[in-house]
């Protein structure tokens, strides 16, 4: 799928440049090609402007004054391009003489002929003889018409222009092509990334699911084998099920709440200003806290407390205490034995800092995944009750609803540390 995704977006790319391209480059052939004709007509009718008058004598054929010299060039004058032109003065009876006065170029006998046939009986004006390739102006006064020519080339520009821009389209289109083909892997790497953490859940989620179901039908399957027997003495297998059940219930919960929480961060509904609650965090923390203490005895942990009075925060209190009571729970639950668990509550600048340590550590590669959902850092979290590999998940979905953030840091001399910040109540800063 995602390669099918990569490949429209290159095309659609070089679709929408190789458009524009083709737009802006055929723009500048007809403005190129437009200009090479206004060239040609203005260097035809320059050469008949020059003369005021059809007599032969005025052509120099036979005049004895001076001929007209030739263009000039050199110099930094905008005279515009020196075009080639041939001229010809044609009588009544259809003779046509050259006026070397005013002709830069000539034309063959054959070629003269079949243009003077081509334009003989056309109005006066500019025009294209294609068979011969030429171009013309022609002028009638009296009983002469003069006829200037030249060749289609000098208005042919606009063809080694397009060959030039074709190479360019060509190179630009290469570049353009290794720039999306980058672009679409950096543009399409957080789909990527989302579609593999949707197949590593849905993988997940449903070997989680699969062991308590397969549990409950073999526990039933006994049950249905032995149906003649009472309740009582089935009672292990009706408890087993129980707490296969009681486990899967907890495990869709928990995606159901990571679900919601989704859907209210993707809607914009989510943070601490859309929670309208008033929350006590350093009343809410003591009383997890007092919850706990039997938990820890029972697991051979002690808990340090140094909670500062007085701290509020907005937000929602159940989550607030789903958030430290996991944070706690999983402290409590990784902690070394006969070691302590710390637990600290206080103001820093603008924020409210939940800090929560114990012995235990957690490998640096697992580190940066242990918010990850269903992920499971087993080789530094031996011993305790195993889990479905969502309560930090759930935790920094708390953090994040609510505007703060969390960290994890872990090493063999500090043990490991959960920092949470969130933002006091504007009344308690």
């Amino acid at each position: 799928m995602l390669k099918k995704l990569r490949i429209k977006l290159i095309s659609l790319i070089m679709g929408v440049v190789a458009l524009i391209l083709a737009v802006v480059f055929c723009a500048m052939c007809f403005l190129d090609y437009q200009q090479d004709i206004a060239d040609v007509e203005a260097a035809l009718q320059t050469s008949l402007d020059h003369t005021d008058g059809f007599g032969r004598d005025h052509y120099g054929f036979d005049s004895p004054e001076p001929r007209a010299m030739p263009p000039e060039i050199g110099g930094r004058r905008d005279r515009g391009p020196i075009i080639p032109v041939a001229v010809y003065a044609v009588s009544q009876n259809g003779i046509a003489e050259a006026v070397p006065t005013r002709m830069t170029a000539s034309l063959s006998e054959e070629t003269l002929v079949d243009a003077i046939e081509e334009t003989i009986d056309r109005p006066d004006g500019f025009g294209h003889l294609s068979a011969l390739g030429l171009y013309f102006e022609k002028r009638t006064a009296g009983d002469m018409t003069l006829m200037a020519f030249v060749d289609e080339s000098a208005a042919s520009g606009w063809r080694q222009l397009a060959l030039m821009l074709s190479g360019a389209t060509v190179l630009l289109l290469a570049a353009v092509f290794a720039v999306s083909l980058l672009f679409s892997r950096w543009a399409l790497r957080p789909v990527e990334e989302a579609w593999q953490r949707q197949r590593q859940f849905v993988s997940d989620a449903s070997h989680d699911l699969r062991t308590p179901i397969t549990v409950i039908l073999a526990n039933n399957s006994i049950l249905l084998d032995h149906q003649d027997q009472s309740v009582e003495s089935q009672r292990q297998w009706v408890q087993s099920t129980q707490h296969e059940a009681l486990q899967m219930q907890g495990l869709v919960e928990d995606l159901l709440l990571l679900a919601k929480m989704d859907e209210s961060a993707a809607s914009g509904q989510g943070g601490a200003g859309a929670l309208a609650e008033d929350v006590d965090l350093s009343t809410l923390v003591e009383g997890e806290l007092l919850q706990f203490e039997s938990i820890a005895f029972d697991r051979g942990v002690g808990i340090d407390e140094c909670v500062e009075e007085g701290i509020l925060v907005k937000g929602d209190r159940a989550r607030l205490a789903r958030l430290v009571s996991t944070l706690v729970d999983n402290a409590c639950k990784y902690a070394e034995p006969s070691s302590t668990v710390s637990v600290s509550l206080s103001a820093k600048g603008r924020f409210a800092q939940l800090a929560v340590r114990n012995q235990g550590l957690i490998a640096e590669a697992d580190l940066p995944h242990l918010f990850d959902r269903f992920y499971r850092a087993d080789k530094a979290r031996t011993g305790g009750e195993g889990g479905h590999g969502l309560g930090l998940a759930i935790a920094r979905a708390i953090v994040e609803e609510h505007g703060g953030s969390i960290a994890a840091e872990s090493s063999a001399a500090e043990g490991t540390t959960f920092t949470v910040k969130l933002p006091l109540e504007q009344s308690a800063r």
